[in-house]
């Protein structure tokens, strides 16, 4: 479980948090004044327009976290770059298009390595495990979590 309420520091900073009675809203926004183009790699300073696409965190504490990541789409001004718009890319926060942070994605793939061991594991370890990783992953993102394993499963 992380102390840091951020999921990236270096990355985002939180612009606001929300206390609500079942989770945590944390309102969260790139400081960085220019985003580099995924195409060619230039900076780009001329802002298109904002969005806020939701991201599923691990908890903080035990209780449940959600982000709204506060984002930027750019204007790429030169003729030889084929991108015309791009949004910023957050590569230690999340994945591009991702709707989840890269620590509730590691904790994912961690889960899933131990339930992939299952045949040559210790059961009571793996169960053990899973129990604490559910107990503290909200209500929605357990049942999309259950929903994706007994489809997967089928």
């Amino acid at each position: 479980m992380s102390r840091s309420l951020s999921p990236c520091p270096a990355e985002v900073q939180v612009e606001r948090l929300i206390a609500e009675a079942d989770h945590i809203t944390l309102v969260v926004r790139v400081f960085r004044p220019v985003a580099p183009c995924p195409e060619c790699t230039r900076p780009s300073y001329r802002i298109h327009s904002y969005f806020e696409p939701r991201l599923a965190e691990l908890p903080w504490n035990r209780i449940p976290v959600k982000i709204r990541l506060r984002t930027r789409r750019f204007f790429r001004d030169t003729e030889d770059c084929a991108q015309r718009i791009f949004t910023e890319r957050l590569p230690e926060t999340t994945e591009a298009y991702a709707r989840r942070t890269l620590r509730m994605e590691q904790a994912l793939r961690w889960l899933a390595l131990a339930l992939g061991n299952l045949d040559h594991g210790d059961p009571e370890m793996l169960l053990f495990s899973m129990t604490r990783f559910f107990k503290f992953l909200p209500g929605e993102q357990r049942q999309a979590f259950l929903r994706g394993l007994s489809e997967k499963a089928s």
